[in-house]
């Protein structure tokens, strides 16, 4: 699931800082740095994954219905 996050001006910054000395931490090739990243997150997510134990996928409750409402003419 994607999940957009909206980010401060100071935390943008900091993203970006960060993103510069990633780059910067593997010779300025920003194709190599990217690759780097998303095999650090598949390893991430493998590590998370394994310590939570399976959840039961469970549909949500439907809701109530609404009460109709009457037309009145005039």
């Amino acid at each position: 699931m994607i999940r957009i996050e909206r980010l401060s001006r100071r935390q943008e910054d900091a993203l970006q800082a960060a993103a510069d000395c990633f780059v910067d931490a593997h010779d300025g090739d920003i194709m190599k740095a990217l690759k780097a990243m998303m095999l650090l997150n598949k390893n991430l997510q493998e590590r998370r994954d394994a310590k939570q134990p399976a959840e039961t996928v469970r549909r949500p409750d439907p809701a109530p219905p609404r009460p109709r409402q009457q037309q009145f003419t005039f």
